[in-house]
């Protein structure tokens, strides 16, 4: 399969060579201390998304195979790169005025800084206009008083990207704005840390904010809520790719490697057919992760300033975090019992699976995600309303060349999706047929490459078909919820 060569190779090994020092083999529970960001920071995590005027490599396709390797040792690492460098850094990089970008980034290569995001509230989630923390005008800046949670780095980030409703002014009219806050300067206090199911490599709480942030420090980026957040995300979510891809590659070999070695009545795991079954579904899982995977490079990498495409990055973070789920899960219950337990002696099966949880949820929930998805996917053609679902994905230019493979389904995708339940359903069928369009472009260089490819493309055709039975039943079995 079509293989990528970095811009600078020699740096971003040097950056890679740091990373099995957080193997799940001997790093499962514990945060990465200060030192270990120091090091990572010294290695030159940053560099992929400085600018080439700032002497870093301003690289997309690095930045993305270094997570990708990340990933395979450790989603808890991966997941501190993103935010720190995608979440943060490379949106203070795209918004931040000139003395803000001049500020964050001398801080962050010489005193090794961590970025952190605070956009989720107590008692908002996703819901966005629920938000309570507010940004009030005052001489000089901003006030921003209220409260966040599930922050990344709550207790060790150096800087926060804020979100805060502006005072006063309605959510019609751009009431959200975006703000830096430098963590030494006060007012962002931790008041919480969770004791998380996974991604323990983070720590994660809750914190309560009263904070001055100056003019400079207010990104150029503001709006009604939902669009404008997608613009600051839509770059880790194309990064799911390279999570699922690194992750489960490694899933992959660990798995092999068990049903090997694991006797059984009949020689060895691997010899009975379900077991095969099961190591089938988690390289089809990869396989389709390696085809997002390839799209992001192809496709993502080169896009100038500005331009961050919404569609493929919603349907990249539901299908590959749904994936990388799957994947774990038939590793874990592939090592039976013993994959119950942390830090055994043949397998890493409880934390991957943890971990790999995380991604459904976090940096919006997949349920949540596919319903906006639904939701745009039909809004292009609102003006058209009796086109039915069928007909939408023969036209889209993300889905057609996927709809040769879904003849046998045209009469149950012949429906207008309405309600809440159809359109969340849809969504996710959406990100299947996604996935089907990047591996048909995923170009194999060998039969064993194309078989792999086409047990994918079976397993996205499964899933639609799923999904399909479930949409006949969900509004039944909805109803019987008083």
């Amino acid at each position: 399969m079509q293989q990528f060569t970095l811009k600078s190779h020699d740096n971003v090994e040097k950056i890679c060579s740091h990373f099995h020092l957080f193997d799940y083999v001997h790093h499962q529970k514990e945060s990465i201390s200060k030192d270990q960001w120091n090091k990572l920071v010294t290695a030159g995590i940053y560099l992929p998304v400085i600018p080439k005027s700032h002497n870093g490599l301003e690289s997309k396709a690095d930045l993305t195979m270094m997570i990708n390797r990340a990933a395979y040792h450790n989603l808890g690492l991966a997941m501190s790169l993103i935010v720190s460098t995608l979440l943060f850094a490379d949106n203070v990089i795209e918004y931040g005025s000139q003395d803000l970008k001049n500020e964050v980034i001398h801080d962050l290569l010489n005193n090794n800084g961590q970025g952190g995001i605070a956009i989720i509230e107590p008692k908002a989630g996703s819901g966005l206009s629920l938000m309570q923390t507010v940004a009030e005008k005052v001489d000089g800046g901003f006030r921003i008083r209220g409260s966040k949670h599930w922050q990344c780095f709550s207790r060790h980030a150096d800087w926060w990207l804020i979100t805060a409703k502006n005072k006063d002014q309605p959510v019609a009219a751009g009431a959200f704005g975006f703000y830096i806050h430098k963590n030494q300067e006060g007012g962002f206090r931790t008041v919480e840390t969770y004791a998380s199911k996974g991604l323990h490599q983070i720590d994660f709480g809750a914190n309560k904010l009263d904070v001055f942030i100056p003019e400079y420090r207010r990104l150029n980026l503001s709006g009604t809520g939902i669009p404008q957040i997608y613009q600051l995300v839509i770059p880790t979510w194309q990064q799911f790719a390279s999570l699922g891809k690194g992750f489960l590659s490694r899933i992959y070999e660990e798995s092999e490697k068990y049903v090997s070695s694991r006797a059984s009545p009949d020689g060895h795991l691997k010899d009975i057919d379900f077991v095969r079954y099961r190591l089938g579904n988690i390289a089809a899982c990869r396989t389709i992760c390696e085809a997002l995977f390839n799209y992001v490079l192809n496709s993502f990498s080169t896009y100038p300033k500005g331009k961050r495409e919404i569609f493929p990055a919603q349907c990249i973070k539901v299908m590959a975090s749904d994936a990388m789920l799957t994947g774990a899960m038939h590793y874990q219950t592939i090592c039976g019992a013993n994959g119950y337990r942390y830090a055994a002696d043949n397998n890493i099966a409880a934390i991957a699976a943890d971990d790999a949880q995380a991604f459904v949820m976090l940096s919006f929930p997949n349920d949540v995600l596919s319903l906006y998805l639904a939701k745009e996917f039909l809004h292009k053609t609102e003006v058209e309303k009796n086109k039915s679902f069928w007909t939408l994905i023969n036209e889209s230019g993300y889905t057609h060349a996927a709809a040769i493979h879904l003849e046998n389904l045209r009469n149950e995708l012949n429906y207008c999706p309405s309600g809440n339940l159809e359109l969340v359903l849809s969504g996710k069928i959406l990100t299947r047929i996604f996935a089907i369009t990047a591996l048909k472009a995923y170009s194999p260089s060998n039969q064993a490459d194309q078989e792999k490819i086409s047990s994918a493309l079976l397993y996205c055709v499964n899933e639609i078909k799923m999904t399909l039975s479930e949409r006949s039943i969900s509004k039944q079995i909805s109803k019987s919820i008083l």
